[in-house]
């Protein structure tokens, strides 16, 4: 089970705590020096750092609204096949990047809770797709770094 207000997995049979994918990947990254940098950039650009530390919170609040939107908006379509008014663009190129992967016949799973008993890990898949056999995990990046509306990876 998870915990949304603390991003942290439980085992409901032992009440075990497991470690979330993200906070595993983070283990790995070097992690980023905000005071160092909002320092380099205030200077650039002649501002004070706690202004831009704001700035920078405002961003990450906005990008973070936006990909809980697009989740939610993705998610209604994909279980009632409901698109949101404004966001048919979006479901077009999903769609387009998905032919061949989702069918009428697919069992499709969103925002479903994946875990590993044996490495006590945890994680949530933004969309799981059965076609018999085969098994699609699909991860919504919402980024600026990406030039169209879903990639797919």
């Amino acid at each position: 089970v998870l915990d949304h207000s603390t991003h942290t997995y439980t085992n409901i049979h032992n009440g075990e705590k497991y470690m979330s994918v993200t906070t595993l990947i983070g283990k790995y990254k070097k992690p980023f020096d905000k005071d160092y940098w909002s320092a380099k950039i205030a200077q650039r650009d002649g501002k004070d750092q706690e202004q831009v530390l704001k700035e920078w919170e405002t961003i990450t609040k906005t990008a973070q609204n936006r990909g809980t939107n697009i989740h939610s908006i993705m998610e209604e379509y994909l279980k009632k096949q409901y698109i949101t008014e404004g966001y048919e663009d979006l479901i077009n190129s999903f769609d387009k990047k998905c032919t061949g992967v989702i069918k009428s016949s697919s069992n499709i799973l969103c925002e479903h809770a994946v875990y590993s008993h044996e490495y006590k890990l945890a994680g949530t898949a933004d969309v799981i797709v059965e076609n018999n056999d085969l098994f699609y995990i699909l991860d919504f990046k919402t980024n600026k770094k990406f030039s169209t509306p879903i990639n797919l990876i």
